[in-house]
């Protein structure tokens, strides 16, 4: 292969090499963002903060905070719990039985009771006699909740010498519900109102022996 004045000719077989003008050249430059027209530096902050004033920049802050990631849910509405009717069961003792009482042998008895007392406190009202007229006395407990179980315990001491035949009566029920709260003087005091607001209890008693009347403990009525 020939040379010129000591400079090797270029091989036909090798790939030409063609460097670009300068007014052509490919330049890659900083990508522009829109935080990037401020630079960086004290001024450059300057000058966000004067961008974020402008309208154009307020705008987009607005659609920033309308994306769907700034956007909470309202809170649900929490309503308390409703008072529900008390429930009596597992009466102390049997109420299929009668039970003999005297002045000397005082009447214990108790029953579980369950509700939703929603704050509010319950009364134990108990009577002698099928009609519920004849009050004897009561006792408040404490206002629970639906998951837990009451236990209303009590004791009538006998305050009669009467012979007879009857019923022991227990109602309980919510206090707003007991009549004894109402200024209606037509009312009697010591029952309830609502009778969907109340529960009874009933037991079949032999006071002092009486005549006519089971005198076995335990003879069903």
């Amino acid at each position: 292969m020939a040379t010129v004045q000591g400079v090797r000719a270029a091989d036909p077989s090798t790939p030409k090499i063609e460097v670009m003008a300068p007014t052509t050249a490919s330049t890659t430059g900083p990508t522009l963002t829109f935080v990037s027209r401020c630079g960086t530096g004290p001024m450059a902050i300057r000058s966000f903060l004067r961008l974020v004033r402008s309208s154009h920049c307020r705008a987009i802050v607005v659609l920033a905070m309308l994306t769907p990631g700034c956007i909470f849910p309202e809170p649900p509405t929490w309503e308390g719990p409703k008072k529900t009717q008390p429930l009596l069961w597992n009466p102390i003792p049997r109420t299929d039985q009668f039970h003999l009482l005297s002045l000397d042998k005082p009447f214990n008895f108790s029953v579980s009771e369950r509700s939703e007392d929603a704050g509010e406190a319950l009364r134990a009202i108990w009577y002698l006699g099928p009609d519920y007229l004849d009050y004897l006395n009561s006792r408040d407990i404490a206002p629970g909740h639906s998951d837990v179980l009451k236990d209303i315990q009590a004791t009538w001491p006998v305050s009669t010498s009467k012979q007879e035949c009857t019923t022991f009566n227990l109602v309980v029920t919510h206090i707003s519900n007991d009549s004894s709260n109402n200024s209606d003087g037509g009312i009697l005091d010591h029952h309830p109102l609502n009778l969907d607001d109340a529960s009874t209890m009933t037991w079949w008693l032999n006071l002092n022996n009486a005549s006519g009347c089971p005198t076995g403990e335990g003879t069903t009525p």
